[in-house]
C-alpha cells in the first residue's frame, strides 16, 4: 500500500512520467523516493495490471531503454580509458546502495 499522501491512483499522465524517467536511466526507487510519485511496489502492481492500458509494455520498454542507456555510458567510458575500478566507482556514485539490485545481476 502506498504512504499517506502519495499518490495510488493510475494515471496515464503519471505512467508516462514514470516511463520518461525510467527510459532516461533513472532507478524505480530513485522515481518513488519523489513524494510526488507512488510506492514501488504500486509502480510494479501496476506494470503487471493488465487494465493499465498500455502501461505494462510503456514500462517494460522503458525499463529496456534505461539500462541500454547504463550500459552504453559503462561501455562508452571504458573504450575511453576508464579502468574498471573506476567505473565501478562510478555507479556506486550513480546508484545509491539500496538502488545496486539490478546492477548485482549475474555476479555470484
Amino acid at each position: 500500500m502506498a504512504s499517506p499522501g502519495r499518490p495510488s491512483l493510475y494515471s496515464e499522465e503519471l505512467a508516462a512520467r514514470i516511463c520518461e524517467r525510467l527510459a532516461a536511466g533513472e532507478t524505480l526507487r530513485g522515481i518513488c523516493r519523489d513524494e510526488a510519485m507512488p510506492a514501488a511496489p504500486t509502480v510494479i502492481a501496476w506494470s503487471n495490471d493488465k487494465t493499465k492500458g498500455e502501461f505494462p509494455e510503456q514500462y517494460a520498454r522503458a525499463r529496456e531503454t534505461g539500462y541500454r542507456l547504463l550500459a552504453e555510458e559503462i561501455v562508452d567510458k571504458l573504450v575511453h580509458g576508464t579502468t574498471a575500478k573506476d567505473v565501478v566507482d562510478w555507479l556506486k556514485l550513480k546508484y545509491p546502495e539500496k538502488d545496486q539490485a539490478h546492477l548485482r545481476l549475474g555476479q555470484k
